[in-house]
């Protein structure tokens, strides 16, 4: 056992053991444990937790699969479904207070099946799933030919499960040759380059660009694909490979329209940045260390290792890495100072500059597993990312969700279940607090050799039930999670020139944005907006006029953009339009929630309550009208909190946007949008009412370290443009008692949109 998860296991004993829980502890755990094998293969469980319990500290960062259970599938409250090993149930069943039990799919009686799970459907439709015959069975024989090979070359025939022609850093190496030069317009054109970014351990750090390569004149603009900075995450190594292949062919071979769309740009492909750790899960016939996660440089403990993905110097030592160096094979240890100690991270930067032959405009960091795009967060003025009540959010953020998507115009979907969208934010929103990460470092940072700042994208492909093992998902859902990322790297190449250019549109839709809601004048809702930084004479301006000022706002610069601000002459009295004009620039218009004059976001008419929530104004030591609305557990439930209607006939492009803390160990609900009176709400009914988000503590929110912090929350609603009768609504189906401060507190919630009328 790591000795990270035995510090916090002791600390939770210590935390039970003074608590008046009433739970049985592990009921009929030694029994179950003597029924599974005995191996640190994971295995499905169904865990449950005392009701004042912070499940959070049960599980270090990327630990495994947990999704909360509906009650109505396993006919009671608080379960959770894990993927978990066998050795770590163990610990837990040492824990009082805390049941658990196997889950297997078709098992019944003490059990859930996991195969009901996928049949209901549990946050948004993606759960594990055994279709195509997918149990997740550790391979004893070759079933998977000329994929998920080692990079080290001398590790070839390793394994009895891989059967590998030649090693990923041979076939790098190798791609001049398989992918010669062509003719084109009567000139032999090259279009492969091997890249060699550095030695690690002996072993050369290899890339391959395709597409347009430097000849002299302008830089090239480039997007740069890399994964397996987390050696045991196989998926995101082969996936690249896959399409770096795809590109070079479809080059080589003139189809698939790849010549045209990389005439003037091109695609590095980096497989694996930790290659140590990549040897590591690659050691022996069966890999003891198959799930290593750091890389495999001592940092005072063997083995051990540094997280090459919390070592990046600008937020280095922030929360959301690990300060001490482990034996935990899912370490997230930042490495020692100074930061960017790893000659992994120092080549990786490296491979970005080049900014004279060069310019890389885009960047994507390839995680596994969880169907998420992510983008960083804004920082403060001091650098510290938002893992506080700051609340700041990305400058860049319009155009983030311009090249990720959102749910309702999705770039990504889940490879198992087609209609199930990829979730794009922000880090920390739905996953977890990251610091010392190369994607906040390539946006905010300073890179070698002066190269600008570009745009980054993390991205956490597949979600299936056999969670790092992607060796054991099927052919089929490998094929359809390769080609669906290929089609985002394709949208995004298709962005390169605008990115190199100064043609990135102007500015995007403001929105309403609060700060912590203590101390001091800036907590008050201010109109904000990200306008490109070399905009001159750009405004915020009112509609109708009325007291004001607009400034620039206090925090970190983005790639393009940077933050502007409108803060009311009188505090939540908010202009209900709001006019964006640069010169030489077109002005537009926003708009919140269709109305006109203004806003008065402390109007405690603007949500019926009902009971279980009630309208809070001034809160006692705060500069003045706070003013929120608290879900106080009165009646019982469903709880409601409601708006009153509103009409967005002349709105277009609309977000909702709210402010809101929430204690996810304690309250489980949803929010939801309708124009037709909440009639069939689903996560699909587009346009008539949509759950634009569930708060049931499932992986987006079991992984949130911030919990019950403040922060802003902004959703895609552009499915209701135009409607009359357009609410939302606030739903609690299940809290712990006793009651709590602050379990849900909502703040601010209303529609922004474009104006589209006369």
């Amino acid at each position: 056992m790591s000795s990270v998860r035995f510090s916090v296991l002791t600390g939770l004993i210590l935390a039970l053991s003074a608590s008046a829980c009433a739970s049985a502890a592990s009921e009929g755990s030694e029994e179950l444990l003597a029924s599974i094998p005995p191996s640190n293969e994971p295995v499905h469980a169904l865990v449950r937790f005392p009701p004042d319990a912070t499940q959070s500290v049960l599980w270090e960062e990327g630990s495994g699969l947990l999704w909360a259970v509906p009650e109505d599938v396993v006919g009671e409250e608080g379960w959770h479904l894990v993927y978990l090993p066998p050795s770590y149930l163990d610990e837990l069943a040492g824990i009082e207070g805390i049941e658990w039990r196997v889950a297997s799919p078709g098992a019944v009686n003490r059990s859930i099946p996991v195969d009901a799970l996928a049949a209901r459907g549990v946050a948004g439709g993606v759960t594990p799933n055994f279709a195509d015959g997918d149990t997740c069975a550790a391979p004893t024989t070759v079933t998977h030919a000329n994929m998920f090979c080692p990079y080290d070359p001398t590790q070839v025939s390793a394994h009895s499960w891989v059967n590998c022609n030649r090693s990923i850093r041979a076939e790098l190496e190798a791609a001049p040759m398989d992918y010669p030069a062509v003719s084109i317009g009567g000139v032999s054109t090259t279009y492969v380059q091997v890249l060699n970014l550095g030695t690690v351990g002996g072993q050369i750090l290899r890339a391959v660009r395709v597409g347009r390569l430097y000849a002299g004149g302008a830089p090239v603009p480039q997007v740069v694909v890399y994964g397996g900075q987390h050696s045991r995450e196989w998926a995101t190594s082969e996936t690249i490979m896959r399409n770096l292949r795809w590109f070079a062919s479809s080059y080589r071979d003139n189809t698939n329209g790849v010549r045209a769309l990389l005439a003037d740009r091109a695609i590095v492909f980096i497989p694996v940045v930790n290659i140590q750790g990549y040897r590591r899960t690659h050691e022996g016939t069966t890999s003891a260390f198959r799930l290593w996660r750091p890389n495999f440089t001592s940092c005072g403990a063997t083995p051990s290792g540094t997280d090459l993905n919390r070592n990046a110097p600008l937020s280095y030592g922030q929360p959301g890495s690990g300060a001490s160096c482990t034996t935990s094979e899912s370490s997230t240890f930042r490495g020692p100072i100074p930061a960017g100690s790893q000659v992994e991270t120092v080549a990786l930067l490296n491979a970005f500059a080049n900014p004279t032959q060069y310019r890389t405009v885009l960047s994507v960091n390839t995680h596994a597993y969880g169907n998420l795009l992510l983008f960083t967060e804004g920082l403060s003025a001091s650098f510290s990312p938002c893992t506080t009540d700051s609340n700041c959010t990305a400058p860049d953020l319009g155009l983030f969700y311009d090249l990720a998507g959102t749910e309702r115009a999705p770039r990504m979907r889940d490879e198992e279940i087609p209609t199930v969208p990829y979730r794009t934010a922000q880090t920390t929103r739905a996953l977890y607090a990251v610091s010392g990460d190369t994607v906040t470092e390539t946006v905010y940072g300073t890179l070698p050799s002066s190269t600008p700042r570009f745009v980054s994208i993390a991205s956490e492909i597949s979600y299936t039930a056999c969670g790092f093992y992607a060796e054991r998902i099927p052919a089929s859902q490998l094929t359809n999670l390769a080609n669906n990322y290929r089609a985002f790297e394709q949208h995004l190449l298709g962005q390169a020139d605008e990115l190199a250019s100064s043609t990135v549109p102007a500015f995007h839709l403001p929105l309403v944005h609060r700060r912590q809601a203590s101390g001091g004048g800036a907590e008050f809702p201010v109109w904000r907006i990200a306008a490109r930084s070399t905009l001159a004479g750009y405004s915020l301006s009112p509609v109708g006029g009325g007291t004001g000022t607009a400034s620039v706002d206090d925090v970190r610069d983005g790639v393009f953009y940077r933050e502007h601000r409108y803060t009311p002459g009188t505090p939540y009295h908010i202009p209900s339009r709001m006019i964006s004009c640069a010169t030489g620039v077109n002005c537009r218009t926003a708009s919140i929630d269709g109305s006109t004059g203004t806003v008065n976001l402390c109007d405690p008419n603007r949500l019926t309550t009902g009971g279980g929530w009630a309208f809070q104004g001034d809160v006692s030591g705060g500069p003045q009208n706070e003013c929120f609305w608290r879900f106080d557990r009165t009646g019982t439930a469903p709880w409601l909190l409601t708006s009153t209607t509103r009409n967005l006939q002349f709105m277009g492009s609309s977000r909702l946007v709210f402010s809101y803390r929430w204690s996810r160990s304690r309250v489980t609900g949803r929010v939801e949008v309708s124009a037709n009176g909440f009639a069939g709400c689903s996560d699909t009914n587009f346009g008539n009412c949509r759950i634009v988000d569930r708060f049931d503590g499932n992986y987006g929110g079991v992984y949130d370290l911030r919990d019950n912090a403040y922060k802003t929350a902004i959703y895609d609603i552009s499915d209701f443009d135009g409607k009359n009768n357009v609410q939302v609504r606030f739903v609690v189906d299940t809290a712990t008692s006793p009651a709590a401060a602050a379990d849900w507190d909502v703040y601010d919630p209303v529609f922004v949109g474009w104006y589209t009328g006369p």
